[in-house]
């Protein structure tokens, strides 16, 4: 699909650098041919959380594309009908769902085994992916944790951060209410995953015309309210950070395939009252279910992926970058939502009961931030949105 990016003439001084995106007049592709596309009366009765408009065309900005794509509404219903605790052979991954690439023993593995031509970690098996037993935890991560030049998380300030104008990002089932929720401790974070009755995909805005299948969902949090999300603003951390695990719709191994993977980032905001949403997922958590690696809980229905996400999914900051857990994949698409949830200091609590393969709580499972290196993250916008930030309107 061609594009042209085009600088746009900003405010001299302004930290922001603006972008405006042509849309390119042919090869565009959507989902409107799709057997089950909306109908007008399925756009009606949001749910939970505030909804936004979806609009139909999207394009491509420095190395991320932009196409089209449809949205489905339905009614919101939270269903939690019964509880099933397991601990069998169920198998977790680091950042995706139930591939062969990237399950959860070759994660706990990453520590001791040879990697990139013999590239080892120097420390023992004995010590936890993260530095919570103090171990060096990620600082000592080998293979492309270490060598990589496009790494995950990152500090997103506005000196590093270009203006974006763009068409709009779409989802397609996003307001399915799921058959069932599964809630499981993955070894080092507590891992969602939602059994529609279709796939929900996302496409548009700085995925181009790739259309991308959600996989699960987890979380990153800190030894205490003051820490804990791995992207951070102008160096200031946040309690909680969720991550969205999306595929590319037809990749066979996400690990070697370019444009494989895009996680879309929630950040929030420390609150006095408890986020409904994420109230199932701590009754888990409090049950004990969930606390040793493998454990999960399958939940009949659950709540819609709809209502897990803010309300404006049109203004983003966008970069390309890694997982942020081992291997560290690269070529991976961040979407990180400027708008925020809130969380309570007791619910960010009850993370922390989760506990490792070596039997210790993961009191913090965070990656710190890595150098830009001259990469640019984007604030991608739609042409009519006003943006304020720090104080200003941009």
């Amino acid at each position: 699909m061609s594009w042209e990016g085009r600088s746009g003439a900003g405010k001299r001084g302004s930290p922001f650098h603006h972008h405006r995106l042509q849309l390119p007049s042919s090869g565009e592709s959507s989902l409107e041919g799709c057997s089950d596309s909306p109908r007008p009366s399925d756009q009606v009765d949001p749910p939970l959380s505030r909804r936004t408009g979806f609009s139909s065309n999207q394009q491509h900005l420095d190395g991320f594309c932009f196409p089209r794509m449809i949205v489905v509404y339905g009614k919101a219903l939270l269903a939690i009908a019964f509880l099933i605790p397991c601990t069998s052979t169920h198998k977790e991954t680091s950042d995706l769902e139930d591939t062969e690439f990237l399950k959860l023993e070759k994660v706990l593995n990453f520590k001791n085994t040879s990697i990139d031509s013999g590239n080892r970690f120097t420390f023992p098996t004995a010590h936890a992916l993260y530095g919570y037993d103090g171990g060096p935890g990620t600082s000592n991560w080998a293979g492309t944790c270490a060598t990589g030049r496009e790494q995950s998380p990152v500090d997103v300030t506005p000196y590093d951060t270009y203006r974006a104008v763009s068409q709009r990002l779409r989802f397609y089932g996003i307001h399915q209410v799921p058959i069932s929720t599964n809630i499981t401790n993955s070894g080092h974070s507590v891992k969602v995953k939602l059994k529609t009755p279709k796939p929900i995909m996302a496409t548009g805005g700085v995925l181009g015309d790739k259309v991308y299948v959600f996989q699960s969902l987890h979380f990153h949090w800190g030894a205490d309210v003051y820490e804990g999300s791995e992207h951070t603003f102008n160096s200031k951390s946040l309690p909680l950070e969720c991550h969205f695990v999306f595929q590319r719709e037809g990749c066979k191994d996400p690990t070697i395939e370019e444009d494989a993977l895009v996680v879309m980032a929630v950040l929030y905001n420390l609150g006095w009252k408890s986020n409904q949403v994420l109230e199932p997922i701590v009754k888990a958590l409090v049950s004990g279910r969930v606390e040793k690696p493998q454990d999960f809980l399958l939940m009949s229905g659950g709540i819609e992926l709809r209502d897990y996400l803010p309300g404006d999914l049109q203004t983003y900051f966008a970069y390309r970058g890694s997982l942020t857990t081992p291997p560290c994949t690269e070529g991976v698409t961040w979407l990180i939502f400027n708008e925020r949830q809130l969380v309570s200091g007791k619910q960010v609590n009850k993370f922390r009961r989760i506990k490792d393969e070596l039997g210790l709580k993961v009191e913090y499972n965070y990656r710190e931030t890595q150098p830009l290196n001259e990469r640019r993250i984007f604030l991608v916008t739609p042409p009519e949105k006003t943006v304020y930030i720090n104080g200003k309107y941009l």
